[in-house]
C-alpha cells in the first residue's frame, strides 16, 4: 500500500508540481476536448438515421426548415410531409389552426449558422439525399455541439484559474467533461440543449464580470442578450438571472454593495432588459401571429408543483437520480463549506443556483426528465457547480498528508471510469433509459452483457399520474410482475368480462355513465365496448 501511495503523489507531483505551473490545465483541456471530438468520430452517430435529430431536437430544429427550406411559419406542410410526422407531433391552435412547437425557439437560433452552412453550401456541393434529416445538418449540429463544448471549457478554465490552482483546475475540468452525464450529450445526443446552455451560462458570467468591471453600454448589452438566448432555450434557466446577482468581481463580494451597483448603473441594467426581449422579440412575433396572444403556453397539463418537490427522488432515486448517476456532483456540495471560508462570493452564486436548479427541477411533474441518462436537467448549471469541485480538489492537493491526495485521486479516478462506463452500459441498454430500480441497477452494476433477466426489475414509469403530481402510484409495477399480471388477464378474461357485466347490470348509475360516455346506440354493443376498455386499462 505504501508503495502504492508514493508511485501516485510522485505522479501527482510530476503533472501538478512546478512542471506544469501554467500549461497544466490547458494541456488537460485539450486533451479532454479532442478525446471527446474522438469519440464522436468512432460512434459515428449522424449515420444513424434515427439519432442526433431525435426527441426533443426535432422541436428545436423545425423552425429552421419552416423557415429556409419550406418558408412557410404556419407549419402547414408538417400535414404534408408524412416523414415529419413519424417522428414528432405538432399540435395546432383550436382558433387559427397554425401549429406550435412545443418548444421555443432559443437553440434554432443556435444551430442557425451551422444549418445555414449545410444548408446552402455543404448540400448543394455533397448533393446528399435525406431531405433536411441528411447526414450534412447532422453533422452540422454535431460541430456546433463540440465547438460550444469547447467554449464552454475554455470559460470554465479561465473562471477557475481566477481562484484555483492549475492542478485544481485541470482535474475540475475532467470531472465535468467525464465524470459526468455531460458525456453523453457531447458524445450521443450532442444536439440536445444541455451543453449549449452550459456553455452560454458560463459565457454570460464572464461578460457579467466585465460589466462589473466598466459597466459600459457594449459591457451591459452581452449580458442581456446571453440571458435572453438561455431563457429561450430553456425558459426554466431564468434562475441564472442570479448570476448577475451574486457572480463575484474583482472586488471582495457584498450583497449590499452589489444591488447599490446595479440600481446606481439603472441605465446598464434597462440596456440587459433591451438586450434580453431583443432576443425573445421573434419568439413573441411568432407566438402573437400564431396564438392571437405575445405569450402562449405550449406544455398543455404538464407544469410545475413547487409545494411538492420531489427533491429526494431527483437526487437520489434509482429511476433517475442526479447524484446516483453522477455521484462526483457531490463534490460540488461538499466544496460549499470551504468556498464559504475563503470564497465568499462563490459560496453565495453556488449555493444559490444548488438550490433553485433542484428546487425547479424537483418541482417539474416529469421529475425523470423522460429517457436520458441520469438526470439531464442538471447538465445546464455544471459550470457554476464546478467551483464546488475545484474547491475540494484544490484542499485534497494541498494536504499534507500524502495518504490523503493519493485517496483523492484513486477515488475520483474510479467514479470518472464508474461515469463512462455506465454511460456505455446505456447505450448498450444495460441502463435502462427511465425504469431503473435498485434491483436493476444492482444487477446492471459493472455487467457487460445485456441479459433477459435484467429486464425483470425494471419498472415503467406512469406518466399520466405524474403529469397530476401524483407519484409511485400503486400500480407502477415492474416488468416481470406486469408479464405475470397479464398472463393471469388473459388466460381469465372470459370471467373477468362476466364479472364487469354483472357489476355495470347491478348498478344502474354505472350503467347510466357508460351510455351516456358511449358513442354506441345499442345497450349491449356500449357495454361490451366499455368491458373491453376497462380490461385494455388493466393490461397497460
Amino acid at each position: 500500500m505504501k508503495k502504492l501511495v508514493d508511485g501516485i503523489d510522485r505522479i501527482s507531483e510530476f503533472f501538478f508540481g512546478k512542471a506544469g505551473k501554467n500549461l497544466l490545465s490547458l494541456v488537460t483541456l485539450w486533451l479532454v476536448f479532442i478525446s471527446i471530438t474522438g469519440i464522436n468520430l468512432k460512434t459515428r452517430e449522424w449515420e444513424n438515421p434515427i439519432r442526433i435529430i431525435q426527441d426533443d431536437v426535432h422541436l428545436y430544429y423545425i423552425y429552421l426548415p419552416a423557415v429556409f427550406v419550406h418558408h412557410d411559419l404556419t407549419f402547414g406542410f408538417f400535414q404534408e410531409e408524412p416523414d415529419y410526422q413519424r417522428k414528432f407531433w405538432l399540435s395546432a391552435h383550436p382558433e387559427t389552426g397554425v401549429r406550435i412547437p412545443k418548444m421555443s425557439m432559443g437553440m434554432a437560433m443556435v444551430y442557425a449558422p451551422f444549418f445555414l452552412v449545410a444548408h446552402y453550401i455543404v448540400m448543394p456541393l455533397t448533393g446528399a439525399t435525406g431531405g433536411v434529416y441528411a447526414i450534412p445538418y447532422k453533422v452540422a449540429l454535431v460541430v456546433a455541439s463540440l465547438l460550444y463544448l469547447l467554449l464552454g471549457l475554455w470559460l470554465l478554465r479561465k473562471l477557475l484559474l481566477s481562484y484555483f490552482g492549475e492542478a485544481a483546475v485541470s482535474i475540475t475540468l475532467v470531472v465535468v467533461a467525464f465524470g459526468t452525464n455531460m458525456l453523453w450529450y457531447v458524445t450521443h445526443e450532442p444536439a440536445m440543449s444541455h451543453i449549449f446552455s452550459f456553455a452560454l451560462i458560463l459565457l454570460m458570467a464572464v461578460q457579467t464580470q466585465r460589466w462589473l468591471a466598466k459597466p459600459g453600454i457594449k459591457q451591459s448589452l452581452l449580458p442581456g442578450l446571453l440571458f435572453g438566448l438561455i431563457v429561450l432555450i430553456r425558459p426554466t434557466n431564468i434562475i441564472f438571472g442570479m448570476i448577475i446577482l451574486f457572480m463575484p468581481g474583482k472586488a471582495v463580494y457584498r450583497f449590499r454593495e452589489r444591488v447599490q451597483f446595479i440600481l446606481s448603473n439603472y441605465r446598464g441594467l434597462i440596456i440587459m432588459i433591451a438586450g434580453f426581449l431583443m432576443v425573445w422579440a421573434p419568439q413573441l412575433v411568432f407566438w402573437k401571429f400564431a396564438s392571437g396572444s405575445w405569450f402562449y403556453y405550449t406544455y398543455g397539463e404538464e407544469g410545475f408543483f413547487f409545494g411538492n418537490p420531489q427533491v429526494f427522488s431527483s437526487l437520489f432515486s434509482w429511476r433517475k437520480g442526479w447524484l446516483v448517476y453522477t455521484p462526483l456532483m457531490l463534490l460540488a456540495f461538499a466544496g460549499l463549506p470551504l468556498l464559504y471560508r475563503k470564497q465568499r462570493g462563490l459560496f453565495n452564486l453556488t449555493a444559490i443556483m444548488l438550490v433553485l436548479l433542484v428546487w425547479v427541477n424537483a418541482s417539474w411533474w416529469c421529475w425523470w426528465f423522460g429517457g436520458s441518462f441520469g438526470n439531464r436537467a442538471y447538465i445546464d448549471g455544471y459550470g457554476i457547480f464546478a467551483f464546488g469541485v475545484a474547491a475540494v480538489a484544490q484542499a485534497m492537493l494541498t494536504q499534507r498528508f500524502r495518504l490523503l491526495r493519493a485517496a483523492f485521486l484513486l477515488i475520483t479516478g474510479f467514479f470518472v471510469f464508474l461515469s463512462a462506463f455506465q454511460q456505455w452500459q446505456y447505450r448498450q441498454g444495460i441502463i435502462h433509459y427511465d425504469a431503473m430500480t435498485r434491483a436493476a441497477y444492482s444487477d446492471a452494476f459493472f455487467e457487460t452483457t445485456l441479459r433477459p433477466d435484467l429486464q425483470g426489475s425494471l419498472v415503467d414509469p406512469d406518466y399520466a399520474p405524474g403529469v397530476k403530481g401524483i407519484y409511485y402510484p400503486p400500480h407502477e409495477i415492474s416488468k416481470a410482475e406486469r408479464q405475470k399480471r397479464n398472463y393471469r388477464i388473459l388466460i381469465n378474461r372470459p370471467y373477468l368480462e362476466e364479472y364487469l357485466k354483472n357489476s355495470a347490470g347491478n348498478d344502474p348509475a354505472l350503467m347510466r355513465r357508460i351510455l351516456a360516455a358511449s358513442p354506441q346506440t345499442d345497450t349491449a354493443a356500449a357495454l361490451e365496448k366499455w368491458v373491453d376498455d376497462k380490461i385494455t386499462r388493466m393490461w397497460k
